[in-house]
């Protein structure tokens, strides 16, 4: 199995992007994909049916499969990870993931704390060039589709969070809902943990062991990744994005956006459709 591509939409009612991330599609042999939904309201058409979106829905699109997803409450926008993957019939999982048992086993209730999983793999995946790391997200993926193909066989979820586990991972899933509701605001990591009733070194070591990051620079990315969507998918000027964002400035706000993505807003936007008429995701631009 081999990832092609992973995205994180936030909050998707810019009507540009809407129109780009609802669109009714299907990809090719041997591409399959996974939309695991964070949050928001509406349905996703998948082949022949419609499915109302819960929190913690995962959902399996194979090969020539026409999907939509359809956002039906924007004052509920929908929060979703979109992995693109391609799986070969050598591929010792491919004869579970093209199997109509497995397939209708679809929408996976797989609960929200699996939200580090997809990050983690956007993360890595984007650091293509080392190959080790994108191998270990591809191991991680296989693992997940073994346990669905296990509760499958079961008829039991794995993916009911044991008190231990829960308890290991909730401060972590708590602080990243906190801050993914501040994309559009300002935070401090010590209002973050005065919520959590946790200290601050705590909380930047358990971000440090499983998003290998700290917390605040968690929020920039996803700030920026939030911008890359404004700027490809609304008319805002840079001025108002960085506004939007919450940023002190539109100086702040390029510069921040410059040592993410490798060049400026104004950049990003003019040379991004020219460079990449044909792309299925919004990626940072290789302008070097």
């Amino acid at each position: 199995m081999k990832i092609l591509d992973v995205v994180f939409m936030f909050q998707m009612k810019e009507e540009r992007m809407i129109q780009w991330h609802g669109r009714r599609h299907a990809h090719p042999e041997p591409q399959f994909e996974f939309h695991y939904f964070l949050g928001g309201h509406g349905s996703f058409k998948n082949g022949g049916r419609t499915h109302a979106i819960e929190k913690g829905n995962l959902f399996l699109s194979v090969p020539e499969q026409m999907h939509e997803i359809v956002a039906d409450n924007l004052e509920s926008p929908l929060s979703y990870y979109a992995l693109l993957f391609e799986a070969t019939p050598e591929d010792y999982l491919y004869p579970y993931l093209t199997d109509p048992s497995f397939q209708a086993f679809f929408p996976a209730k797989i609960g929200t704390t699996h939200r580090l999983f997809f990050e983690d793999a956007k993360n890595k995946f984007n650091q293509s060039e080392n190959t080790f790391r994108v191998r270990a997200v591809e191991l991680r993926l296989e693992a997940l589709v073994h346990d669905l193909v296990g509760d499958l066989h079961s008829g039991e979820s794995s993916f009911l969070v044991g008190d231990h586990e829960e308890a290991f991972n909730l401060h972590v899933e708590q602080a990243l809902g906190i801050l993914q509701n501040h994309v559009f605001s300002q935070i401090s990591l010590g209002d973050v943990c005065e919520q959590l009733k946790i200290t601050e070194e705590y909380l930047i070591r358990l971000f440090k062991r499983h998003m290998n990051m700290t917390p605040m620079r968690y929020l920039n990315n996803l700030k920026m990744e939030t911008a890359t969507s404004l700027l490809l998918n609304s008319d805002l000027s840079v001025k108002e994005i960085s506004w939007k964002l919450g940023f002190s400035s539109q100086y702040h706000f390029s510069r921040n956006f410059k040592a993410y993505s490798g060049c400026t807003p104004t950049d990003y936007r003019a040379n991004y459709f020219l460079n990449n008429p044909n792309n299925y995701h919004m990626k940072i631009l290789d302008v070097s």
